[in-house]
């Protein structure tokens, strides 16, 4: 039987990475013209990383709650999903003007928008 502890910690991973790659994905789901490059393969195992960076400090501040597995991971998943949501909102409240990531913006290289 696996511990509620590592369905916690899958958890909390997986609602941080799917919503680091989710808008990715989606902008690649509805462009016909999309071909893989490598260059995602790097962005993708870097969103990998800085998930389980999140969820390594994540993890210590989240409650386990009672009831079973599924529930625990429901809950650790809702956890990561809103964690990382939290993450990107501040992060484009605070991002400076004068970043050389918002001159991508305004050319429409925002994912997901």
């Amino acid at each position: 039987m696996i511990s509620v502890h590592i369905i916690a910690f899958l958890g909390i991973f997986t609602g941080v990475l799917l919503r680091t790659l989710l808008p990715a994905i989606r902008k690649a789901l509805q462009d016909p013209e999309f071909e893989w490059n490598h260059t995602y393969t790097g962005t993708a195992l870097t969103a990998i990383l800085v998930a389980i960076l999140v969820t390594l400090r994540a993890y210590p501040t989240f409650a386990i709650p009672q009831g079973g597995a599924l529930w625990v991971f429901s809950q650790a998943l809702l956890f990561g999903l809103g964690l990382n949501s939290l993450i990107n909102e501040a992060y484009k409240w605070l991002e400076p003007t004068s970043s050389p990531f918002t001159s991508h913006k305004e050319k429409g290289g925002d994912v997901g928008r």
